[in-house]
């Protein structure tokens, strides 16, 4: 084999290499996005067991988002 065809081999091989990494760190992505999408979900049915069809003052406000935040939930409530 000759150094012209052993270079492209090796630029091939690596080239290979890094589409797969590209494809694994995808799938890493996409596994993260969706455990994303399941805690928020958690979240939003906390929420709403929380909220439970209660008048939201102030100090409901306050123990809700206590209780989101102990249970590592953002909230965003507004009380009228």
């Amino acid at each position: 084999m000759n150094i012209g065809r052993l270079r492209r081999a090796l630029t091939l091989l690596a080239a290979i290499t890094s589409l797969a990494g590209c494809a694994g760190t995808h799938d890493g992505a996409d596994g993260q996005f969706q455990r994303q999408v399941k805690r928020a979900q958690e979240c939003r049915e906390l929420q709403d067991r929380l909220v439970a069809g209660q008048p939201l003052t102030p100090e409901r406000a306050d123990e809700i988002t206590q209780a989101m935040s102990a249970a590592g939930c953002s909230t965003r409530l507004s009380s009228q």
